[in-house]
């Protein structure tokens, strides 16, 4: 069954989209930090045996070439997967050695346990159908699924809905969504699969932390969220998490 329109396609298969999209989440100094946190997420979890890694949703191939340069990839097929054809020319451009793939994260064209590990980044809240979503990442992950959510516990909650809002006068608008813990344990406790949570950031607005950045330094901006994520971190906007498939009793995996 094909989804319906939506501004995931419109927006992202515009001509300038992918410079502007890395211009604005990740030319500055907050946006390298965002970088390397997703990258280092994903390190905890990478393993030299895993011979297939998908990124899915990879836009301009940020997240799968990060995690050949950090070296996780350097035995194994790094598949960049996103339905915008300018984003995946962007992507190519970036790394060459990245496999890409155009494709509908809604319906991957994989068979199941394709990958050994998929990743997704910045996807799951900008998609029309969440649950299909997560049930394709875990058909097509023989092991783990790492990715990220909006929570509807943080200040994350509070500007989708004013996106919402604003979607009703703007058809193009963002209008993202945010996710409780318990949606996204159900979400992949029927596909099998665990979750564990990794780590939340900004439980403060990103906008102040580029604003610290900007007038008191990054170190600054940083040691803001660290303290946050120490005290704060059931409140924090991005959430990033592990779902490891279970493994079936009387079966070797």
């Amino acid at each position: 069954m094909a989804l319906p329109e939506h501004y995931s396609i419109s927006v992202y298969g515009t001509k300038d989209i992918a410079a502007r999209y890395d211009r604005s989440h990740f030319s500055d100094e907050i946006g390298q930090y965002i970088h390397d946190q997703d990258v280092s997420a994903i390190a905890f979890e990478a393993s030299s045996s895993y011979e297939v890694v998908a990124d899915v949703g990879t836009g301009t191939g940020r997240i799968a070439s990060g995690i050949r340069q950090a070296g996780m990839g350097l035995h194994s097929r790094i598949i960049g997967i996103d339905a915008s054809r300018v984003m995946l020319c962007a992507a190519e451009k970036r790394d060459p050695r990245i496999i890409l793939l155009r494709a509908d994260a809604h319906a991957l064209p994989m068979p199941d346990r394709f990958a050994d590990l998929t990743v997704c980044f910045r996807v799951l809240m900008h998609s029309p159908d969440p649950v299909r979503l997560i049930d394709e990442l875990a058909r097509i992950s023989g092991n783990a699924v790492v990715l990220d959510f909006s929570s509807t516990r943080s200040v994350a909650y509070l500007h989708s809905c004013l996106r919402k809002m604003m979607a009703c006068f703007r058809k193009c608008t963002q209008a993202f969504r945010t996710f409780t813990f318990r949606q996204i344990d159900e979400m992949f406790a029927r596909n099998g699969f665990a979750v564990r949570r990794i780590s939340g950031r900004f439980v403060l607005p990103v906008f102040l932390h580029r604003c610290l950045a900007r007038h008191l330094g990054i170190e600054a901006a940083i040691a803001v969220d660290h303290f946050f994520q120490r005290h704060l971190t059931q409140f924090s906007s991005s959430i990033t998490i592990v779902a490891e498939r279970r493994k079936q009793v009387g079966t070797r995996e």
